[in-house]
């Protein structure tokens, strides 16, 4: 029972990190541009040894579905990126997850407008 009990343990011990990064927010600060940001996962779901964010940006099309724009990895570090050259008064969602030595966590999604612009 006890190396039943051990195998278990290694395995949540061990494995992808058990949430997605914390606080993610996420604000136009331009016509054309939003910035966001988000904070670490917390420790004790991280599960292994944090080496990074992956962070994906998409524009919400108006029936509800995701265009990919771009995608980025970052650094332990980082925690925050802007995106620049977008469309006036567009809907985007910014996603964020956190990965480990054992592979990606769960993701954090925001959805936000870019300013609408002068008439």
């Amino acid at each position: 029972m006890l190396f039943i009990y051990t195998l278990i343990y290694i395995f949540f011990r061990y494995s992808v990190p058990g949430a997605s990064p914390q606080a993610l927010t996420a604000y136009n600060t331009s016509v054309s541009s939003i910035y966001a940001s988000w904070k670490e996962i917390v420790a004790d779901k991280q599960h292994g040894i944090m080496q990074g964010y992956k962070l994906f940006f998409y524009e919400v099309t108006r029936e509800g579905g995701l265009n990919f724009m771009e995608n980025h990895t970052y650094e332990l570090a980082v925690h925050e990126a802007t995106f620049t050259g977008l469309k006036t008064y567009t809907k985007y969602r910014t996603e964020v997850q956190g990965f480990n030595n054992y592979g990606d966590g769960p993701v954090a999604a925001v959805e936000v407008f870019t300013e609408e612009g002068s008439k």
